[in-house]
């Protein structure tokens, strides 16, 4: 009972934390969620037979821990929290711009 009162109060920690109230913070979150459609979408759907799946999940692993990060550095470093999630948001616009060229060149 313990466990579960303490996984309950972290998950509450989450949502109801003022990083959630910064506009830049939530424009970065969108952007994530955006690019992270798009790869998979892209993965899914149209190059599954030539693009290789370990960047993928990686960037997307990525883009979670820096969330799950800044999210507990908020508090306290602001500056930092949002460079994790600014490195997230990087992370997928380079699985993104490789995808691309992979379509181009043929290898990744």
């Amino acid at each position: 009972m313990k466990i579960l009162n303490y996984f309950l109060r972290q998950i509450k920690y989450f949502f109801f934390n003022p990083f959630w109230l910064n506009w830049f913070v939530l424009l970065e979150f969108v952007l994530i969620l955006l690019l992270n459609f798009i790869i998979w979408y892209l993965y899914l759907d149209k190059y599954k037979d030539f693009l290789n799946l370990t960047p993928i999940v990686f960037s997307s692993a990525v883009a979670i821990i820096n969330l799950f990060m800044a999210v507990i550095i908020y508090p306290k470093e602001k500056n930092i929290s949002i460079i994790l999630l600014t490195i997230g948001l990087m992370v997928q616009f380079l699985i993104l711009f490789f995808i691309k060229m992979t379509v181009i060149s043929g290898s990744f």
